[in-house]
């Protein structure tokens, strides 16, 4: 049954894998003005040839003591972050299965388990944990001065 997941696997990541790579382009669709006194630009993106249409609005205050020329490259690199950003994800999303499949699969059917649990505490409101209590699932505790507890360690 493992050998049939661990194939099962490598194919789905041999898949994916030929997919890793995002390709993004982008178009100006159009501008125009609109809510709150905005300029609106309408990019439509390419992303791995999904179309995606994202308005983005440019504040008037975007566009003071700025040239024509200026103002048009101000809209480029907000256009060229937004493409790294959709390839970011994308890439993200496929690093993620990878992960999955080589990495995490490994771990199915690993079992956990744990019959106690240490709690800090600041009993004289120092703002400094100084009494150790580990606590049992079966009812029993044991507590400890903090100093206590690190020169046991310590002596170990």
């Amino acid at each position: 049954m493992k050998r049939l997941l661990s194939i099962s696997l490598t194919l789905c990541l041999l898949f994916i894998c030929s997919f890793a790579f995002a390709d993004v382009g982008a178009k100006v669709k159009n501008v125009r003005t609109g809510d709150r006194d905005y300029i609106w630009i309408d990019v439509e993106y390419n992303i791995d040839g999904k179309k995606v249409l994202n308005p983005y609005p440019m504040d008037f205050k975007n566009t003071v003591g700025k040239t024509d020329q200026e103002i048009i490259s101000w809209i480029d690199v907000n256009i060229d972050y937004q493409m790294g950003l959709y390839i970011e994800d994308e890439y993200r999303k496929k690093e993620n299965v990878r992960l999955v499949i080589e990495k995490l699969s490994s771990i199915i059917g690993r079992e956990y388990s744990k019959d106690t649990a240490v709690l800090k505490y600041d009993i004289d409101g120092s703002g400094i944990a100084d009494v150790e209590l580990s606590v049992k699932t079966d009812g029993t505790s044991v507590e400890k001065a903090i100093n206590e507890a690190i020169i046991e360690e310590a002596t170990l």
